[in-house]
């Protein structure tokens, strides 16, 4: 296998955020776990700052309603994975020690049930790919000490059936995703040394077989996501917090060496839509050592930029349902480690892509329409409008008529009937800049500028696309493809 090692560009912009919404856990704790099941976001156990707790918070994206659950055993530092129908939590730490016990909830019938790991162990790493959930490594307890597990769990919700399986290198702190057809399993302190590993162990769910690759960089204690066929595996600790982020493509089996913004361990990771995330954790600057800072890797464009988090916090429970990531719970701060109750929802993109691909501009691209925000009345949004020509004015349109025609000296496709709208207000035109990029900040509180102006009621879907000025090769137009958003 070829290695690369170059640096990747880091484009940081200014936090944008109308992509994030706010919620509250029925109970503040962290040193939980997190997994989705169909329309479920499900958060589940963890320590409440006394002791461990068995709370289960459950996000509907469909309703964007809260409820709540629990486990069979209260336990913090266990791991979780989707798999077929269910969210699946295994091991942590109980009460009474150590826990093999796991815990599935089926997301069709909202019911609970039980099995065990083959070995109890806590601050193993659990990811799901396929048909299979599968929990790796993690501390266990063996003559009264506490050691790392090379012990993999292998559940196949297909079948209803365990396998037991075996890591290259035993560890824990690891971190765990998904990339295509295949889970990764990387980093983790080494048993009886404390020291950082570069071990990647590889499970193919189409074959069953397993590999190995290296990280660029020894770490524990970080975090992992993925976008398309790219892995991210970033942040962690190496004697101290390190902002080390390695990429590995899993197309063509290379690495290749980034960085964050920040240096920070106990970070957490997900993906929503076409952004990956890594936000929180812990930083090498006092006296508070708590992060804000989230990075955000843009697939489309291939850039990173800067966010925050609503509330600085670490060990927080993170997964993706639909295209929002959410970011739960964790210590808000460094000194005391006191849980908080805190959610930051990261929305990735709403609505439906319709009227599309657009018609090509002098780019020699199709321009693409991006909506993000919470798709309720009241939130605000980011319109953004990608892939025009550089530096060209432009404003953006919406409507609840879907539409198809070419209209006199344009050469694009407006995608919105009658009544259409434009936000073209002067501070809401704007131009596409160096980067070919127009967005602007939806306050839908606001009326939509109609004749009469309406409201946006719960229920309603409205089209969203942009209009760009484009000269090919002489002065004209063209026009995004259309996302359509129903509120809820």
């Amino acid at each position: 296998m070829r290695k690369i090692l170059a640096p990747l560009t880091l484009v940081v912009a200014a936090p944008c955020s109308a992509q994030w919404s706010t919620a509250t856990l029925s109970e503040a704790r962290a040193w939980f776990a997190a997994a989705s099941a169909h329309d479920l976001a499900v958060f589940a156990g963890g320590f409440q700052g006394t002791s461990q707790s068995d709370v289960a918070d459950i996000f509907d994206v469909s309703t964007l309603t809260w409820s709540t659950s629990v486990l069979s055993e209260p336990r913090s530092r266990l791991a979780a994975a989707s798999a077929g129908d269910f969210a699946i939590f295994a091991g942590g730490r109980s009460e009474t020690g150590i826990s093999d016990r796991v815990d599935l909830y089926d997301g069709i019938t909202r019911n609970w049930s039980a099995a065990s790991l083959s070995q109890r162990r806590m601050a193993l790493a659990g990811v799901g790919v396929g048909r299979f959930a599968v929990f790796a490594g993690g501390q266990t307890d063996a003559a009264q000490s506490v050691i790392a597990s090379d012990v993999v769990d292998l559940y196949d919700s297909t079948a209803g059936t365990w396998s037991v399986h075996t890591l290259s290198l035993a560890r824990y702190n690891l971190t765990a995703t998904r990339v295509g057809t295949r889970a990764y399993f990387a980093g983790g302190f080494v048993d009886g040394s404390d020291l950082p590993s570069t071990r990647v162990d590889v499970f193919d769910s189409q074959t069953g077989a397993w590999s190995t690759e290296e990280l660029p960089s020894a770490s524990a204690q970080l975090a992992a996501t993925a976008s398309g066929s790219l892995g991210f595996f970033g942040g962690g600790i190496d004697g101290a917090a390190i902002a080390d982020l390695g990429v590995f493509d899993s197309q063509s089996s290379t690495w290749t060496s980034a960085a964050l913004s920040q240096a920070r361990y106990d970070l957490s990771a997900a993906t929503a839509g076409d952004f990956a995330l890594f936000a929180g954790g812990v930083t090498n600057a006092s006296p508070d050592f708590t992060s804000d800072v989230v990075d955000v890797y843009n697939a489309r464009t291939d850039t990173w930029s800067t966010s925050r988090l609503g509330v600085a916090r670490y060990l927080m429970a993170t997964t993706s349902v639909g295209s929002v990531a959410v970011f739960a719970g964790g210590f808000h701060t460094s000194v005391g480690a006191v849980p908080s109750d805190h959610v930051d929802l990261y929305w990735g993109a709403q609505g439906n892509a319709s009227c599309g691909p657009a018609l090509p501009s002098s780019t020699g691209a199709p321009a693409e329409m991006l909506v993000q925000g919470a798709p309720t009345p009241g939130a605000t949004w980011t319109l953004t409008a990608h892939f025009l020509p550089q530096n060209e004015f432009g404003f953006f349109l919406t409507g609840q008529t879907p539409a198809f025609f070419a209209p006199p000296g344009s050469q694009g496709i407006v995608c919105i009937g009658p009544p259409l709208a434009r936000f073209n207000a002067p501070d809401q035109v704007g131009s596409s800049g160096n980067a070919g990029v127009l967005s602007i900040e939806l306050d839908t509180t606001l009326p939509v500028p109609l004749s009469p102006p309406v409201a946006m009621q719960t229920g309603e879907t409205w089209i969203f696309q942009a209009w760009f000025r484009d000269h090919n090769p002489g002065l004209t137009s063209n026009f995004t493809d259309a996302v359509a958003v129903t509120l809820r």
